[in-house]
């Protein structure tokens, strides 16, 4: 079976949610009864619908009041791709992410339950051969679910990624995995050495005592353990 897209939903209070796509056409306004209800007075009725058509969705403005609005551009139709944002052109209103059909957490968690290849199994052009071995397999899964555990923000929204300082080339394999520029990620290892999960904080309070990480950025930390154990937060100062 299929996986549906996800959209995360951000409310006029800051709260987010996610929503699955799961039927089409998916009707969404202030009228109950539609596939998204939004509880806003200024929004249409019957504001807007998500279609799918050989394979690609798109979204169709139904005549809204404010119009529909795709990264900030106003559009009658328009083919979506992942991490689109949609609005309806009431700034303190409802905001949509549209997630697409990346992997869901469940999805994700699957695979890292699955063995890891070895071996021969992990020759020349494998998986694991290809991100590096088997530790860089398992970071490179542990990035993915971190990234869909914060599904509605961009990497434009991080300011900095502090990871378990294991070493410098899993470092920068860690930010090229996420596109994450390489000036974003803190890296203490060179002269602290590798104190596991404790390396996290060290390197916080390095940036912090050192006024590059200020007050308003946000953090992504982000933590290996034994027996492949992990943990990922986002947090802002």
């Amino acid at each position: 079976m299929s996986r549906a897209p996800r959209m995360v939903v951000i409310e006029p209070t800051g709260v987010r949610r996610e929503v699955t796509v799961s039927t089409t056409p998916f009707k969404m306004g202030r009228q109950a009864g539609t596939e998204l209800t939004l509880r806003d007075s200024r929004i249409s009725r019957i504001q807007a619908q998500i279609n799918v058509e050989e394979g690609a969705y798109f979204i169709e403005d139904l005549g809204s009041r404010h119009g529909t609005f795709v990264n900030g551009q106003r559009v009658t139709r328009q083919v979506l791709h992942a991490k689109d944002t949609i609005d309806f052109g009431i700034p303190d209103s409802y905001r949509l992410i549209f997630m697409g059909l990346e992997a869901s957490l469940d999805d994700l968690l699957e695979r890292v339950e699955k063995i890891v290849p070895t071996g021969a199994e992990a020759g020349e052009g494998s998986l694991a051969a290809r991100q590096g071995g088997r530790e860089l397999y398992h970071l490179g899964v542990l990035l993915e679910v971190a990234r869909v555990l914060h599904a509605g923000m961009t990497l434009e929204d991080v300011d900095w990624l502090i990871p378990h300082q294991a070493n410098v080339r899993i470092l920068e394999a860690t930010a090229r995995k996420l596109g994450l520029p390489r000036e974003k990620l803190v890296v203490t290892v060179d002269h602290h050495g590798n104190t596991s999960a404790a390396s996290v904080p060290l390197a916080l309070d390095e940036y912090l005592r050192a006024g590059k990480i200020r007050p308003g950025q946000r953090l992504l930390l982000q933590g290996v353990g034994g027996g492949f154990t992990w943990g990922s937060t986002l947090l802002t100062l």
